[in-house]
């Protein structure tokens, strides 16, 4: 292993016409040592052909041609490419670095196993911040709001420098059944085996949401819900079991007006009976007692609805009342 040379890794499907501005963005980092590995994985268009016409110009970049696996599994061959890596960074194939990103990161890295940056997110002709944080937390500071869905930490894989020994194995092994929130669980398992991490007020990182992203097109099933549920279950520390339920119902939430949610589902059985061990807020309250008693999806989702305008009502008038004090 080499110190400080990082293993840039970049999962390539069906981004040819992008694939070329990400390794450009790479290529030009003002911080030299690092390896870039493209893995192919399988993409039908011209992507792969660009990332070999690449690598036979630059000897720091590799390209691996594999059938498509999915994303996760692309990510853990490039891991598993770098062995001689210190650090590991991750950027997707359609997103790109800004030119000094590997220099700022490796530069605040001394005494950390993961540093993370500012990302820009840029959707058509708007461009913001992702996230606002600056700092170092406690693995106990960022777990809990992770678990609870909340995006005060990213859990993004890319815009990070991760210590390449926390990537095992294990933690990179997600099923091929988990279609949404890949990043989520690598990222909740990694930070388990960290004591703090370091967030940087520097962009280094541009997300651009383009017109197949799936984030730009969130959907979420029951079938989904539950498989990363039951996933994350195994993978929270017990003192954390209160911040994990605060997460399924998040979840729940998010699939409330879906027409296939059945009363006699075990995972919103098992969702009633912890309830009855936490103390709830009003949101949670009125989840709780739609599946226990609203079974028709139009009524549930009607509720919802009322339930979150009136959120955003009290919201608003708070923010007056700031405006006028």
């Amino acid at each position: 292993m080499q110190k400080e040379l990082i293993g840039v890794i970049v999962p390539v499907y069906k981004t040819e016409e992008y694939i070329a501005e990400c390794i450009e963005s790479i290529l030009a980092q003002t911080y030299r040592k690092f390896r870039l590995i493209l893995v192919d994985d399988g993409s039908p268009d011209a992507a792969g052909t660009i990332c070999d016409e690449y690598a036979a110009k630059d000897s720091r970049i590799t390209v691996i041609h594999q059938e498509n696996a999915g994303v996760t599994l692309a990510r853990a061959r490039g891991v598993e490419e770098a062995n001689d890596c210190e650090w590991i960074t991750f950027v997707d194939s359609d997103d790109t670095l800004t030119e000094d990103a590997l220099s700022i990161l490796i530069a605040n890295a001394e005494n950390y196993e993961c540093v993370c940056g500012n990302i820009i997110l840029h959707n058509k002709s708007k461009a913001s911040n992702l996230y606002n944080i600056s700092g170092c937390f406690e693995y106990n500071t960022i777990i809990p709001s992770i678990l609870k869905f909340e995006r005060n930490f990213s859990w993004e894989l890319w815009g990070k420098l991760i210590k390449k020994e926390l990537l095992n194995t294990r933690t990179l092994d997600v099923s091929k059944e988990i279609k949404v929130f890949e990043d989520y669980i690598i990222t909740l398992r990694y930070l388990k085996k960290t004591s703090s991490i370091r967030y940087l007020n520097a962009t280094i990182y541009n997300y651009k949401i383009r017109g197949n992203n799936t984030t730009s097109n969130f959907q979420i099933s029951l079938e989904d819900v539950i498989r990363l549920s039951n996933i994350i279950d195994k993978d929270t520390p017990r003192e954390f079991l209160h911040e994990n339920f605060k997460g399924k119902c998040q979840m729940l939430g998010w699939i409330l007006g879906d027409n296939e949610l059945n009363k006699d589902c075990n995972w919103f059985i098992n969702i009633v009976k912890e309830s009855c061990n936490y103390k709830l807020c009003n949101t949670e309250k009125i989840l709780i007692f739609l599946v226990k008693h609203i079974y028709n999806g139009k009524a549930r989702l009607f509720i919802w609805n009322c339930l979150l305008n009136i959120k955003n009502l009290l919201k608003t008038r708070a923010n007056r009342y700031e405006t006028y004090a």
